[in-house]
């Protein structure tokens, strides 16, 4: 019984010490600051309303900007599909931009202040959808110091590759980059090579899954219009745009590894004027919209 008693005394004791301290370390993981998106809205050039999620790096020096991913997804899906890769990326140093594309998620007010989703789109919707990229990037020119848009890199997936090739064929000299998940040489009309031969000299990697055929064989024919250095990779059986991401564990780790490695995070000075602005931004206070 003295026995008993005494491993009871020892078991209580350990309790009594371990809970405070592990207390102590969930209140300071809870503490941890994490990287959370801000909602801007901007307009495309056919003043369709656009909503996407910006991620900035935390502790941002107030006289820097650094580099932007633009990020975008393929039909029927919207930006969400993209928060744990933006953030991941936020965290290396980049300013990451994930945009819903007209008629997808919370982009869907028309010029006219009407709703309207992709299943109704008319083809002059989406003549003008690569503005919704293009348009992100003068928003952000005007409003963020902080994001450096003469030094972008997209990334898309599925119907986003064409969207992304087109929005980078105009503005070539920003864009020096594309990650293209799934790739399509068409898609409801958005022609991407021609494009691409007009986009020029700049680095594309092209990941596709071998099981689907479309899209393997639209890397090939890609590559055949790249001007510059391009890469495709291939995995097996990985389903389709950003669904690779999660059937192939390794593909993260070599996306991130690509765009590191040809479009670091490199943070550049701001103008004084540029600073004094921001700085007056900053204290008057952010919201989303």
């Amino acid at each position: 019984m003295k026995n008993i008693f005494k491993y009871c005394l020892i078991i209580t004791l350990i309790i009594c010490i371990c809970i405070p301290v592990y207390a102590a370390k969930k209140e300071k993981k809870s503490k941890t600051k994490e990287i959370e998106p801000e909602i801007i809205e901007y307009q495309a050039q056919d003043k369709f309303n656009i909503k996407a999620d910006l991620y900035i790096p935390l502790q941002l020096p107030k006289d820097v900007k650094v580099p932007l991913i633009i990020m975008v997804h393929a039909l029927s899906q919207d930006k969400s599909v993209w928060k744990p890769y933006a953030i991941d990326f936020a965290k290396k140093g980049y300013s990451v931009l994930a945009v819903d594309l007209r008629g997808h998620g919370q982009s869907v007010i028309n010029k006219k202040g009407q709703k309207l989703f992709w299943r109704k789109f008319s083809d002059e919707d989406w003549k003008y959808i690569a503005t919704d990229l293009t348009g992100a990037i003068e928003y952000l020119k005007l409003e963020r110091p902080e994001v450096n848009v003469d030094e972008t890199l997209i990334i898309g997936s599925s119907m986003g590759t064409c969207v992304a090739i087109t929005a980078a064929e105009k503005e070539k000299k920003r864009i020096k980059g594309l990650v293209l998940l799934s790739p399509f040489t068409n898609y409801k009309g958005i022609e991407a090579r021609v494009p691409l031969v007009n986009y020029g000299d700049h680095p594309i990697l092209m990941v596709a899954s071998k099981s689907d055929t479309s899209s393997y064989q639209a890397a090939q024919e890609l590559v055949k219009y790249s001007q510059g250095e391009h890469e495709i990779v291939l995995v097996k059986n990985a389903g389709h745009g950003t669904f690779m991401l999660k059937f192939e564990p390794r593909l993260e780790k070599i996306i991130f590894d690509w765009v590191e490695k040809r479009f670091p995070p490199t943070q550049e000075k701001l103008p004084a004027e540029t600073k004094s602005k921001k700085s007056k931004k900053s204290s008057k206070g952010t919201s989303n919209h």
